[in-house]
């Protein structure tokens, strides 16, 4: 799911942002929630916090009224989310080049006198590209080193006997880190399949010869060996079905 974060203090432009918006995402089968953010930098901050974690995209206008700046908001964002695609709206392009200076990482500008709705259209389409692109990696921190992961080389991932400590299964690699099965699955993509409490795998990475399922025994293709529940073979059953 998509999480639009718009911040606009015009009722008129707001509103059109939002029908932009619905109506892409309808028309394309994208799920997708609107956020329609206070004017008002410490609730923003705090709703940030909460979902950095997410696909968000920020549709935010340079010029909130009195004291109040868009690029400034921007910049508090990226505290706390560094990957959600930034897009500013503007009726002065002059102050556009202001944004650089901050190195925000924007993904586009889009003028509210000219061509707004097809270069809002055009903006939202490349903030869900690069968002999606995002998505195909996964990433790690263990033992003050990051990793990155594709998701294709994954494996699975798996509870240890240490409390909070994951194990990520790659063809070539297993590393080990803090988290939680349930906080890790929003991360992946619909190849990953919760089978048991204690382990997530990749489903293209199964193999289906060697796995006995009628008697709950899964085996990956590098032979390693995965605990199924009832649902886990459910799940498994359903994917051999539609693919």
């Amino acid at each position: 799911m998509f999480n639009f974060v718009i911040c606009e203090d015009d009722e008129t432009y707001r509103q059109k942002i939002i029908d932009i918006v619905q109506i892409y995402c309808k028309d394309n089968n994208i799920s997708y929630d609107i956020v329609k953010a206070k004017n008002d930098k410490k609730s923003l901050i705090n709703y940030v916090k909460e979902v950095s974690d997410r696909k968000n995209i920020y549709i935010f206008d340079i010029d909130l009224g009195k004291d109040k700046c868009g690029i400034n908001f921007a910049n508090e964002v990226r505290k706390y989310d560094k990957n959600g695609e930034i897009i500013f709206t503007t009726s002065h392009t002059k102050r556009v080049m202001e944004v650089f200076k901050y190195k925000l990482k924007v993904l586009d500008f889009i003028d509210k006198m000219n061509y707004m709705e097809e270069n809002l259209i055009d903006a939202i389409k490349n903030a869900i590209k690069n968002s999606e692109e995002q998505e195909q990696f996964f990433y790690v921190e263990s033992d003050n080193k990051k990793h990155k992961f594709h998701f294709d080389e994954i494996i699975s991932f798996q509870t240890t006997s240490k409390n909070h400590k994951l194990k990520i299964k790659t063809f070539d690699d297993e590393v080990e880190f803090y988290g939680t099965l349930k906080e890790i699955e929003c991360k992946l993509n619909s190849k990953f399949i919760r089978v048991h409490r204690a382990f997530i795998i990749n489903e293209e990475h199964l193999d289906y010869k060697k796995s006995d399922l009628k008697n709950g025994k899964l085996v990956m293709k590098d032979d390693s060996k995965c605990l199924v529940s009832r649902n886990g073979i459910k799940l498994i059953n359903k994917l051999r079905f539609i693919n």
